[in-house]
């Protein structure tokens, strides 16, 4: 992936956190063929094939007819959050909220004879979705981590640049292909630690912030998931708690 520095590495907390207590949700922000796609696609490629769940978009019956455990622990990434209809919305909010949908359904028997069956979509989930929409619905905004794509003329070209090498055959994609499937064994050997963060007490946002609740358990969340991405550098007690240090801060 060319360019993109620091919104690459948020993609990347945020698409690694799927198998984690507190999991973490990404909205990406751009116009019309400026690489949305091509930041989100990049990065969750690097994540276990068996737990990512690519879609283009969604409908308004798609959760409910997937099987209970079917999302369980996984990476949802959808390419167009602009196809999705306000109903689908609400339930994903809910999915990313609660962890799980519960929804009661009418069912009749061979007789005829009606009953109520409770459905129920067990999460928790990590998601990232892409939109050209300029304004975030504000129950999504303060439910995810919104990134803006470098849309300069300098990214561009070093999309292009990049693309041109590998079509002229300048870019080794035996090794692209290798660093790929490394990290996606390395994603595999994360576990779900607790994670205790000692300077939580000392550090807080500012006070007139927007949403400054939820604002708050996006950091301390983004905080976990760098602690628990360099878990095999950090020190557990007794207890098995994993704890973050200052450069996790």
């Amino acid at each position: 992936l060319v360019g993109e520095e620091k919104s690459r590495m948020l993609v990347l907390c945020i698409a690694s956190s799927f198998k984690m207590q507190n999991t973490l949700h990404g909205i990406i922000q751009g116009t019309s063929g400026e690489g949305k796609t091509y930041l989100m696609t990049t990065i969750c490629e690097m994540m276990p094939p068996e737990y990512w769940k690519p879609l283009t978009t969604m409908t308004d019956k798609s959760l409910f007819n997937m099987k209970k455990y079917q999302i369980h622990r996984h990476l949802i990434t959808i390419e167009d959050r602009v196809g999705m209809s306000e109903e689908v919305r609400i339930y994903f909010r809910e999915l990313i909220s609660r962890g799980l949908l519960i929804r009661d359904t009418t069912v009749a028997d061979k007789d005829g004879n009606y009953s109520t069956k409770t459905q129920i979509i067990m999460g928790p989930i990590a998601s990232i979705t892409c939109t050209t929409e300029a304004e975030i619905h504000q129950d999504d905004a303060n439910r995810c981590f919104l990134i803006s794509i470098d849309e300069s003329p300098e990214q561009r070209k070093r999309i292009i640049d990049h693309r041109n090498k590998k079509a002229a055959g300048l870019i080794d994609s035996r090794k692209e292909e290798q660093a790929r499937a490394f990290i996606q064994d390395c994603i595999r050997l994360l576990k779900p630690y607790q994670v205790v963060n000692p300077y939580a007490t000392k550090i807080s946002l500012p006070q007139d912030a927007k949403d400054l609740i939820r604002l708050h358990n996006l950091f301390i969340g983004l905080i976990e998931q760098i602690t628990l991405l360099h878990q095999y550098q950090r020190k557990k007690d007794n207890q098995g708690r994993l704890f973050s240090q200052i450069e996790d801060v």
